[in-house]
């Protein structure tokens, strides 16, 4: 899968789960531009909590997200167990908490253990590569299947990638369903209209999602995009926005379907 300039990934065991990767960490080279839609449920999970007050933002620099735990009707101690993970990795990348952010999938009501993310860091840190798959692997719950799609578009001369990793199989209602989803793009870009290309996207996408009417507390779509691409940045509504945004809408459009079409007991989409 094409991937844009200047991401890279990586997907390892921590521990949260018995065997398969339950970790996945995505990182910018270069301080990106970020957005994020989260779930509207009132018991949104702390990561959630933790997140939605930092974007959009114009300098973050990675995401780590796990599976196997929630961290969700945690209280202040999820929110605590979210700051010493967004510590460990900005320490390990030479950034700052500030610049991270955290997303988790899994069982509710359970303290995270926080301690074996923050043990897996390291080796995270030191596998990363342009390749997704392993961090792909990595945020699936009850998935079937990893699930990737990229778009390439020309904004403004310059050859431009939008790519991005997902998971969803169960708890999937309107708004956004439990889902997670972390687009990358090499495009430059304001935040707030980035903010707005990626709201305008999932509307018609992940935001129609039903598998079983259930609303997740743990619901997280980020966008992150570094300006690698070197294009003219898009910081006003115009032609480049209109094509970014209808790229974008194409890619969630895409990986909608291919979350339906893996639900837990779906025969049909």
């Amino acid at each position: 899968m094409k991937v844009p300039l200047g991401f890279r990934f990586a997907g390892a065991h921590a521990g949260l789960k018995p065997v398969r990767r339950d970790v996945a960490l995505v990182v910018s080279d270069v301080p990106a531009a970020a957005a994020g839609i989260f779930t509207i449920n009132r018991a949104a999970a702390a990561p959630i909590v933790d997140a939605r007050t930092r974007v959009p933002s114009p300098a973050i620099r990675a995401v780590l997200v796990n599976s196997g735990n929630a961290n969700a009707l945690t209280g202040e101690q999820g929110l605590a167990d979210v700051a010493q993970i967004r510590a460990t990795v900005a320490n390990a990348l030479g950034a700052t908490a500030e610049q991270v952010l955290t997303a988790s999938t899994g069982v509710i009501g359970v303290r995270l253990p926080a301690g074996k993310l923050v043990a897996a860091v390291p080796a995270l840190v030191g596998s990363l590569t342009v390749q997704p798959e392993p961090a792909a692997e990595a945020i699936l719950t009850t998935d079937t299947r990893t699930k990737l799609a990229f778009r390439t578009l020309s904004l403004g001369g310059k050859d431009v990638t939008i790519s991005a990793i997902a998971k969803g199989s169960g708890m999937i209602a309107p708004q956004l369903a439990t889902m997670i989803a972390i687009i990358t793009s090499d495009a430059a870009f304001a935040p707030g209209l980035l903010d707005r290309a990626l709201r305008a996207a999932v509307d018609p996408s992940f935001h129609c999602l039903v598998v079983d009417g259930d609303m997740s507390t743990n619901d997280t779509c980020i966008a992150l995009a570094n300006g690698k691409a070197q294009n003219p940045p898009i910081e006003a509504l115009g032609a480049d926005f209109d094509a970014f945004t209808a790229a974008l809408t194409s890619l969630c459009t895409e990986l909608a379907k291919d979350i339906a079409s893996d639900g837990e007991g779906a025969t049909r989409l």
